[in-house]
């Protein structure tokens, strides 16, 4: 039994905006191929997954794709090329977060036989292998077109059900409460111990513990470090903190007027205490995110980053601004999911306050934070995101190509004609130096147009039962755990 600390879905894989959001169906899918990460170097290793086995072209366009013949739908289908290319062209068709990626960078995706499928690129793209391992890439049944209402791709059914491969599938929905996968019956794994998996959703972090501490659910994710304390000391328990590409930022909405100045954002970025919110609000468990690019990826340059806490400089913008006339009201929008978020969003209202801002604060569910990312309604949200893979384009294509305005990424709605040419060079070029060079460029301008605060790099927190056996953390597959292959041990503690 596992909780999680907000409401989940949409389910449907090509449309969830969030990692977290979608976590109770990784057990329910699978991936052409899966990624995990040196834990020496944070490079990105590949591992085969349906594709058993795949070769690429040496101008690197065509990627061919043997599929493995145990990967069965919880339908009773195979999973086979047919299947594959359905998922794709579904991708393609509905276009949204990562997935729009794949529409102008694949050609043609072709089934050569039942278990062979072949790619076809535009052009050469360095992340073609981290994008297809991503969970927006989840296999779909092709089966699941039955239920398609008014052109959606059945995306309304998947909202609400699971149609993968993977060793489990989701029995029982409850948007507020429960959700309860089961084994899928047509995998040809080894016989799974676990026989149930019930996600319980719990927003209070206080009541993630203490359901822990009466032995009511097996794994917590993300509890705050001032409730880990007992469990540490106790050996009934399992604590692990995790290096995360998982960071929090404040994002200005660039289209509006009342933020079109720069000295305004610069005011902003000046006046946050950022280590004290890694000292005094994560409690040393993270740290300070000089972004936009996470250690390990290529053009990553913190040193280059030229904003730091300076009151005394956020001050005096403030006032050369109010030289020019009144400020305008601001609003700050964030997702109320935990206390932790409050706190985040109280903080920097009172940092800005310090400064000489006048900060509204306005915390929303995640369904009202998303309609309003997808109207553009908004001065400035607080957020965390989470890399789904070590290369670059996860971050810098996301955030800042105008095609990703109102969708899962580009909370900034920035723009810069530069910046998207200078992006759209580095996904194809295959050389590492130049294309370093270009994501440098880019980073320098980004920087400087500052459409993005980044405050913090998270560690995770994971409380387990030591009943349950098999845990392994990755970075990048934070949720995507193998309950197939895990035990759960009887309690031998009195």
């Amino acid at each position: 039994m596992i909780s999680v600390r907000s409401n989940v879905g949409p389910l449907d894989p090509a449309v969830s905006p969030d990692t977290e959001q979608l976590q109770i169906i990784f057990p329910a899918y699978d991936n052409l191929v899966s990624i995990t990460s040196n834990p020496e170097t944070g490079e990105d290793v590949f591992h085969p997954e349906i594709a058993s086995s795949w070769t690429v072209s040496p101008d690197r366009l065509v990627w061919t794709f043997a599929l493995s013949d145990r990967y069965v739908f919880d339908s009773g289908r195979r999973v086979d090329a047919e299947a594959v290319k359905f998922t794709f062209d579904r991708l393609m068709a509905i276009s949204r977060g990562p997935s729009s990626s794949l529409k102008e960078a694949v050609g043609t995706v072709e089934v050569l036989s039942p278990q062979t499928v072949r790619f076809t690129l535009k052009r050469p793209l360095p992340s073609f292998l981290p994008l297809i391992a991503d969970r927006a890439m989840f296999i779909i049944d092709p089966g699941v077109m039955a239920h398609e209402i008014d052109g959606d791709h059945a995306s309304q059914w998947l909202s609400t059900h699971s149609a993968g491969s993977g060793p489990y599938r989701l029995v029982k929905h409850s948007p507020r409460d429960v959700y309860i996968l089961e084994p899928n019956p047509f995998r040809t794994d080894p016989p799974r111990q676990i026989q149930k998996i019930i996600y319980k959703v719990a927003n209070d972090p206080s009541v993630r513990a203490l359901q822990l501490a009466k032995g009511d659910i097996d794994l917590a994710y993300f509890l705050p470090a001032e409730l880990i304390g007992p469990f540490r000391e106790d050996p009934r328990y399992r604590v692990d903190v995790i290096s995360s590409p998982a960071m929090n930022f404040l994002a200005f909405n660039m289209e509006r007027p009342a933020l079109a100045d720069r000295r305004l954002r610069e005011a902003v970025a000046h006046a946050i205490d950022y280590e004290a919110i890694v000292r005094d609000i994560k409690y040393g468990l993270a740290e300070e995110f000089r972004g936009p690019l996470l250690p390990g990826m290529i053009g990553y340059r913190p040193d280059e980053y030229p904003y730091a806490y300076d009151p005394e400089k956020a001050r005096e913008l403030i006032a050369s601004l109010r030289r020019d006339g009144p400020l305008s009201e601001m609003t700050l929008i964030y997702p109320g999911v935990s206390a932790a978020s409050d706190t985040m969003a109280i903080f920097i209202q009172s940092s800005l306050a310090a400064s000489g801002i006048d900060l509204k604060l306005q915390r929303l569910t995640v369904p009202a934070i998303i309609d309003r990312i997808q109207r553009g309604n908004y001065d400035l949200l607080f957020m965390g995101w989470v890399s789904a893979y070590g290369d670059p384009s996860n971050i810098m294509n996301v955030w800042f190509d105008p095609k990703y305005k109102g969708g899962s990424g580009n909370y900034a709605r920035y723009e810069n004609p530069e910046v998207t040419e200078l992006l759209a060079k580095s996904l194809s070029e295959g050389n590492p130096q130049i294309r370093a060079s270009l994501l440098q460029q880019s980073v320098d301008q980004v920087n400087r147009d500052l459409p993005y605060v980044y405050l913090v790099k998270n560690a995770v927190w994971t409380v387990a039962s030591s009943r349950l056996q098999g845990l392994s953390f990755d970075q990048y597959n934070l949720f995507d755990q193998d309950f197939h292959l895990m035990t759960l041990t009887e309690d031998e503690t009195p």
